[in-house]
């Protein structure tokens, strides 16, 4: 410990997080980010024990910045514990230690909390299983990212407000008349806002929960994973021995043969190679500023095979469940009919704006049937 009676420093391995009760701590400053969630929590918990209002500040190396679509800040983050290690002893470093489930599971949880639209929802997800959060709560002090989010529509509304004023000048009519229409149209535009920011905020939840769903699917058997089964990671469906499995994988063969054929996958909707969102699949690499994309040859698809593997899996497993009239109840409120083949390929393959990347109803589907089924750590 260093530094006067007011300002006191102290430098600590991650031991900090074992037990370092100093109550008026005000600053944890992490020199990179611990490679477990858990172990950040436990650290940056330090602070602020008193409950006075403290920061716990990570530093990130200069290749990752907010700006970098996501993929690419995933590899940094995952890659630092990819690599095999040596094993502890072996002076020769001949031999190496494979990265397991856990530590990618890991990895992936912290990168999730970097590029958290609110750092409770990764936090809350990963130390207490909830699920429902959407951003920092009314009796809690806002995370960083969602007081940047409120200061972002504090400037908005502000704007507004401002135009709404320019405009009212210049219509000539009775003060107290345009009063009353303006609170009423500023109580409206409230609302509009308020639902928006809702419905974006569920839909920003949700994509950032697809990407874990295509990790925990990935290297297994999607048919027996979503059974529940363990040992699903010893095998991928097309080694599948169960019986129905091959119906299954005869499901999967004629929805891709017919989409190829038919070319019903609508443009920029997702990677045609493996049907993830280009926005994820790191085969694909932004084209200008556009939005749109480009091969990256150097890249192959991270998550083959998951998307229609599992999408069919599930459909066929859970159809007595109601899944198959949940779907088209669903596209028919899109205008489809997919008891019509190339009615139920067209919606299907139909791209949609989701959480501010562009996806289809298959990606959809499958997210939102992924979300019943209960992890399972075999692999």
């Amino acid at each position: 410990m260093q530094g006067d009676k007011d300002h006191r420093v102290v430098i600590a391995t991650n031991a900090l997080g074992l037990g370092i009760n100093v109550g008026d701590t005000r600053v944890v400053g992490h020199i990179s980010m611990p490679k477990d969630l858990a172990d950040y929590v436990q650290e940056s918990g330090r602070a602020g024990r008193d409950r006075a209002p403290s920061e716990s500040v990570v530093l990130l190396p200069a290749d990752v910045r907010s700006d970098e679509p996501r993929r690419k800040r995933h590899c940094i983050v995952v890659g630092r514990v990819a690599e095999p290690r040596p094993i502890a002893g072996d002076a020769t470093a001949s031999q190496y230690k494979a990265v397991t489930s856990d530590e990618r599971e890991m990895a992936a949880e912290v990168e999730d909390f970097i590029q958290a639209r609110c750092r409770r929802v990764v936090l809350d997800r990963v130390m207490d299983g909830r699920y429902d959060r959407l951003q920092c709560e009314e009796d809690e002090e806002a995370c960083d990212m969602c007081q940047e989010s409120q200061r972002q529509m504090q400037l908005q509304q502000a704007r507004e407000r401002i135009l709404s004023r320019i405009e009212g000048s210049e219509a000539v009519s009775d003060p107290g008349q345009d009063d009353i229409e303006f609170e009423q149209q500023q109580s409206q535009r409230s609302w509009i806002d308020f639902h928006v920011r809702e419905v974006n905020q569920e839909e920003a939840y949700a994509v950032e929960e697809l990407e874990r769903q295509f990790r925990r699917f990935q290297q297994r058997c999607a048919f027996c994973y979503a059974q529940g089964k363990t040992g699903s990671g010893g095998h991928r469906l097309a080694d599948c021995s169960i019986g129905q499995a091959s119906q299954v994988r005869v499901y999967c063969r004629e929805f891709i043969t017919a989409v190829r054929k038919k070319k019903t996958i609508e443009e920029y909707s997702c990677c045609l190679y493996c049907y993830v969102p280009q926005a994820i699949c790191q085969h694909w690499k932004a084209k200008g500023e556009g939005g749109r994309w480009e091969k990256d040859p150097t890249k192959d698809c991270q998550f083959k095979g998951v998307i229609i593997e599992g999408f069919w899996s599930m459909v066929f497993i859970w159809g007595e469940r109601g899944v198959r009239e949940w779907l088209k109840e669903w596209s028919r409120q899109d205008g489809y009919d997919i008891d019509d083949d190339e009615g139920r390929l067209r919606w299907l393959g139909k791209k949609v704006e989701w959480g501010g990347i562009e996806v289809n109803k298959v990606v959809q589907a499958f997210s939102l049937m992924a979300r019943d089924i209960e992890e399972i750590e075999d692999i």
